[in-house]
């Protein structure tokens, strides 16, 4: 009875029964993913030659450098060279998962934000972005509920450290100081918003801490 039951819920949420069959269904996935992050950058106003794709781990980038090279990928940094420096630039990495399809759209976000224009506190640009983020994987039929939880949960949790890492700096004084539209965009999550206010006084107290050490 089990195994039926089991065999009709696959049939209903359409779930794939064998290996070959989950290994389809995630290169299908990726493909589809792949085809709309790309659509979504050719409606910016990038140059193409300044999106650089790389296989050197998960995380992305956005900006504008006079340089001719910049840095990315978080602890363990390489080097990557900007074809055009005087122009807005993204480093996204290939898209394997739903982690780099987060990637894509994060970083498109910063740039659609034009970030790269101008110089503001951290946390409100990674807001901006992820909101953004958000926004666009409703977009996109090919995002299942799984990995449309995974991403809104990452989304958040990336928002929830730089606050912290804003209070840490002492761009945030109090919670008041957090404005009500990134407060809403944090409650979606429930664990998210009870967890703030605790690590909210464990931050400013390092702060001060090393304010006035």
């Amino acid at each position: 009875m089990k195994k039926l039951l089991k065999k009709l819920l696959q049939v209903i949420l359409g779930i794939p029964t064998t290996i070959e069959a989950i290994s389809i269904a995630k290169e299908s996935k990726l493909e589809a993913y792949k085809k709309f992050a790309e659509e979504l950058l050719l409606t910016t106003d990038l140059n193409l030659e300044n999106v650089l794709v790389h296989d050197l781990g998960m995380f992305g980038q956005a900006g504008k450098t006079y340089m001719n090279h910049t840095t990315c990928g978080g602890e363990d940094e390489y080097k990557i060279n900007i074809p055009h420096p005087d122009k807005p630039y993204i480093i996204v990495p290939e898209i394997k998962c739903w982690w780099t399809f987060r990637a894509w759209i994060h970083e498109i976000g910063h740039h659609t934000n034009k970030h790269y224009s101008y110089s503001g506190v951290t946390y409100i640009k990674e807001y901006e972005a992820e909101k953004f983020t958000l926004e666009q994987i409703e977009k996109c039929d090919a995002v299942d509920w799984s990995d449309n939880w995974d991403i809104k949960f990452s989304a958040r949790c990336y928002l929830y450290f730089h606050i912290l890492s804003a209070v840490e700096k002492g761009e945030i004084e109090t919670l008041d100081d957090i404005s009500t539209k990134i407060v809403e965009f944090m409650s979606k999550s429930k664990s998210l918003k009870e967890g703030l206010e605790e690590d909210f006084n464990t931050s400013r107290k390092k702060y001060l801490k090393e304010k006035f050490a």
